[in-house]
């Protein structure tokens, strides 16, 4: 495994090739610990150490470029590097991010006093959980049986082809069916797994026909209704 780098004086320990990455403070002035799995190593290779970072893909991936040692090969790629790696959050940001999973209309003061921090501390961690990609967005969750979509399928499609050219031509035009919610590529027999929302079956009957038509190299389809929904849960369970 490769060496321990130290954020504090970055230096590599050890005997390791690689420089160190440009570093700056983190979340609320506390360390933090990442691990960088290497994603384009196929030895899996793991970069660990202890430094003070903001939460900035930019940073991090400045810092993956000076200490992996895959960046020494053509092959290598930081996005990959990167797509790989895993933060860790401590105690104050899980709490967080459940609360905000529960209810994202929460005040900045509200949350505050719910993890014990100031406004200000609380909307700095707030920022940098953004700037890390760990919150995507805040969005509403509608009630589809209010709004008519009383029915709801999941879809299994099989192509004609797995080409790469052949999946970027379903995947790009299921883009465009705005009653497919998820589109899902799968290991398996079917290649893919839609979730679909109707109004009625008559509904359905349109969408099952517009599946057919524009959705290209469909080989096979099999739909089944869902009758109940028992579970659902928009959250991580962190």
């Amino acid at each position: 495994m490769p060496d321990v780098v130290d954020g504090a004086s970055r230096q590599p320990k050890g005997p390791g090739k690689f420089g160190a990455g440009v570093l700056a403070p983190a979340i609320g002035g506390l360390p933090q610990r990442l691990t960088l799995l290497c994603g384009v190593s196929g030895g899996g290779a793991k970069l660990r150490f202890r430094a003070l970072f903001t939460s900035s893909k930019g940073v991090i991936e400045n810092a993956c470029a000076s200490l992996c040692p895959c960046r020494t090969t053509e092959q290598s790629s930081v996005t990959e590097c990167f797509g790989a790696m895993t933060l860790q959050v401590d105690p104050i940001d899980r709490k967080l991010l459940r609360l905000l999973q529960t209810d994202s209309r929460k005040s900045v003061q509200e949350l505050g006093d719910l993890v014990g921090l100031s406004a200000s501390a609380c909307h700095r961690r707030l920022k940098a959980l953004e700037e890390r990609g760990l919150i995507e967005g805040y969005r509403a969750i509608l009630s589809a049986e209010r709004l008519g979509y009383s029915m709801q399928f999941f879809i299994e499609v099989g192509l004609t082809s797995q080409s790469e050219t052949a999946l970027e031509a379903f995947e790009a035009a299921v883009q465009d069916i705005p009653e497919v919610l998820e589109c899902h590529l799968m290991a398996g027999q079917s290649d893919y797994i839609l979730r679909v929302v109707c109004q009625d079956h008559d509904d359905f009957e349109r969408l099952h026909r517009r599946l057919s038509a524009r959705l290209p190299g469909v080989a096979r389809i099999h739909s089944n209704m869902s009758i109940r929904t028992v579970k659902v849960r928009t959250g991580l369970p962190i």
